[in-house]
């Protein structure tokens, strides 16, 4: 997989990648923005790489957001968009 922070970085073990890592901080705190920006990275990447992995890195933050609905609902308070 490649990583968007250091596109020289590969790794084919997802539970080892930075990413995973990140998410498994308990001081992380999504930014608003993550999502589209990775959701345009998947479409408008400058080579097939680039877009494969954003749309990796969209499902795994996906899942993310759907196992950690309270830090999501948190973030949300901090910007005024409570849903």
């Amino acid at each position: 997989m490649l990583n968007l922070i250091n596109p020289r970085h590969t790794s084919r073990s997802t539970a080892s990648s930075p990413c995973w890592r990140t998410f498994r901080a308990p001081n992380f705190a999504p930014h608003l923005a993550t999502l589209r920006l990775v959701e345009w990275l998947a479409r408008h990447g400058g080579s097939d790489e680039i877009k494969q992995s954003a749309q990796r890195a969209r499902t795994i933050y996906r899942d993310w957001l759907a196992a950690n609905k309270g830090k999501v609902e948190e973030q949300m308070r901090l910007f005024d968009l409570e849903g």
